[in-house]
């Protein structure tokens, strides 16, 4: 019995097209926009995935209703226009969640009718509530007097003052253009977040 093989002959402009499909299927592979790993940390005892390499700051603040200073250390990673971060304040209370949440509000400037709130239970340790906060607004790229128009912007962030012997507060934000930082993409970052101590 012989096999038939068939030959179809194969222009420059064929070659050119497979191996330009081929490129770019290499590059999807190799290069995704996201590429996700966990991140773990035990002092403030939580783990979340982050869409990317992530880098880690501290910085003194002082925030209405704390009682002294308060040091905010930020582990975060961009993705084009949009940050994922999660942020603790090591012996942190309920007002300074507070504070650190309006402060969010108020850096992408909106106002309390685009902001919702809502309670939910953050995964890991039982019994762990948090405040989940949905806002839009519009941040400029230049300050007034400049009429540029601003950046449609979205906030997906939780927080949770945690207490006991190790006082803490943590959040989680995923904020971005509109236009490019996605409901499905900020909800999978946000329910990453788990309480690990």
């Amino acid at each position: 019995m012989f096999s038939t093989l068939i030959v179809v002959p194969c222009t420059r402009r064929m070659a050119r097209l497979m191996f330009g499909f081929l490129a770019l299927v290499w590059l999807a592979g190799c290069s995704p926009k996201f590429d996700w790993r966990d991140v773990r940390q035990e002092e403030a005892g939580w783990l979340a995935s982050f869409p990317g390499k992530t880098v880690e700051v501290s910085r003194g603040l002082n925030l209405p209703g704390a009682a002294a200073p308060v040091t905010l250390t930020l582990r975060s990673t961009r993705i084009d226009e949009t940050l994922f971060a999660v942020g603790w304040v090591m012996n942190g209370s309920e007002p300074v969640r507070k504070s650190l949440e309006a402060a969010m509000i108020a850096n992408i400037n909106a106002v309390p009718s685009t902001v919702i709130h809502r309670r939910v239970t953050l995964s890991g340790r039982e019994g762990i509530a948090a405040t989940e906060v949905r806002a839009t607004g519009e941040v400029r790229a230049e300050p007034p007097p400049s009429n540029k128009p601003g950046v449609v912007t979205k906030l997906w962030m939780r927080t949770v003052t945690i207490g006991g012997s190790s006082p803490r507060v943590i959040e989680i934000i995923a904020v971005g253009p509109a236009n490019s930082l996605t409901e499905e993409v900020a909800e999978q970052f946000l329910e990453s977040l788990r309480i690990t101590n």
